[in-house]
């Protein structure tokens, strides 16, 4: 990529490089010292997300694919493992992942194997269990809400039957 510092505005040359042509550096910018164990789990991100990808869209996730995810996560180094479990609320690209693994999880009901280097689960709930069940918490909410729902709708009810019987 060139750049013509005499004449800016045309981006095409025929002839041969001179000094007015500067050559273009393109630099990457990193933050002092590598940070391995966040490459390496941007690494598993970036192939968590290609790997699902298609499969997310076609509403069909393969258990083959969820497997191979899980056993390329286990081969990840303990730091990097540590980075998913430390940074899953704050790292754009860690939540990123972890929003699509969520949903996973909730939709197919497969195994749950994002850890940390001791074992604790970076999810520690899901929506649902792999049998189909809703947990103990959404069975309550729900029959909470058909409880509070015909309370109100009796209470509408009296109030209505009270005022045809006065009018009366």
């Amino acid at each position: 990529m060139l750049y013509n510092s005499s004449a800016p505005r045309f981006t095409t040359y025929t002839s041969a490089l001179s000094a007015s042509m500067l050559l273009i550096n393109l630099y990457r910018y990193t933050e002092g010292a590598v940070n391995t164990a966040k490459v390496e789990a941007y690494t598993y991100a970036d192939l968590f997300m290609t790997r699902t990808a298609l499969e997310c869209a076609a509403n069909h996730v393969v258990s083959a694919t969820w497997t191979d995810l899980a056993d390329e996560y286990t081969k990840l180094s303990t730091d990097a493992k540590d980075y998913f479990y430390n940074h899953f609320e704050t790292d754009p690209v860690i939540a990123a992942l972890i929003a699509r693994y969520r949903l996973i999880l909730d939709i197919y009901g497969y195994r749950n194997f994002l850890s940390n280097s001791a074992g604790d689960l970076v999810i520690n709930e899901v929506m649902f269990r792999p049998n189909g069940e809703a947990p103990h918490y959404v069975t309550f909410y729900v029959l909470g809400f058909y409880v509070l729902a015909m309370g109100i709708g009796a209470i509408i009810y009296l109030n209505i039957r009270e005022k045809i019987e006065m009018n009366r």
